[in-house]
């Protein structure tokens, strides 16, 4: 069974997407370099770990020792 594409053509690239809902582009137009950057957040991943590297260890000690 073939899959249906819909093709959209805008600004120098082509955009297809699959009736599963892949999206393959053609030509690299500005707004997809925009588009990245614009939902880049480095301090995303690094808010998740407020403590000092010691302070993680211990916690994994701690947490290691009680499932003993």
């Amino acid at each position: 069974m073939a899959k249906k594409w819909t093709t959209t053509r805008s600004e120098g690239s082509v955009t297809h997407v699959s009736e599963g809902g892949f999206i393959a582009r053609e030509g690299t137009p500005e707004h997809t370099h925009h588009e990245f950057y614009a939902r880049y957040q480095p301090q995303a991943v690094t808010s998740l770990h407020r403590s000092s590297p010691a302070e993680l260890s211990e916690k994994v000690r701690k947490r290691r020792q009680a499932e003993e």
